[in-house]
C-alpha cells in the first residue's frame, strides 16, 4: 500500500472540494454549508454518504480483517524481518495469546481501507 499516494488523493479532492466554496455559485450547491468542512469530516461524509462521495468521485470503504487475514500479514511481516515463528499451541490447535503478542510486535492491522479514484484503488490498513 502506497500510504503517501492515499494521503495525497485525499488532499487532492479535499482541496478540490475547498476552493469549490470561493464561487459563489457552487457554495449554493452545498446546501446548507457556508465554508468547508475539516478534513476528517470531509473523509467521514465520504463514507457513509454515497451521494456526496459520487459528487467528488472518491469512495472510501472500511472493513475489519479476519484473523486469517491478520495472521497472513503477520507471517509476512515476521519472515521479513528475518524473525522465525514458533509457539505453543492450544487445544484447538491455535495459540492465541501467542498470536496476539504477535500481531502486536509487527504491529499487524485490524482493518482494511480501500480507496478508489478515478479508476484508481489503493489499500491501507489500520
Amino acid at each position: 500500500m502506497n500510504k503517501e499516494r492515499y494521503n495525497q488523493i485525499i488532499d487532492e479532492v479535499y482541496n478540490e472540494y475547498a476552493k469549490s466554496f470561493e464561487n459563489q455559485s457552487i457554495v449554493e450547491q452545498h446546501s446548507f454549508d457556508t465554508d468547508p468542512i475539516t478534513k476528517e469530516m470531509f473523509i467521514e461524509k465520504i463514507k457513509f454518504f454515497g451521494e456526496f462521495s459520487e459528487r467528488w468521485g472518491l469512495k472510501i470503504e472500511e472493513r475489519e480483517l479476519s484473523w486469517e487475514q491478520r495472521n497472513n500479514l503477520c507471517v509476512e511481516r515476521c519472515l521479513a524481518s528475518g524473525d522465525g515463528l514458533s509457539g505453543s499451541a492450544g487445544p484447538d490447535g491455535i495459540n492465541y495469546e501467542f498470536y496476539e503478542e504477535l500481531f502486536a510486535k509487527y504491529n499487524v492491522p485490524k482493518r482494511a481501507i480501500t480507496l478508489t479514484y478515478q479508476n484508481e484503488s489503493i489499500q491501507s490498513y489500520e
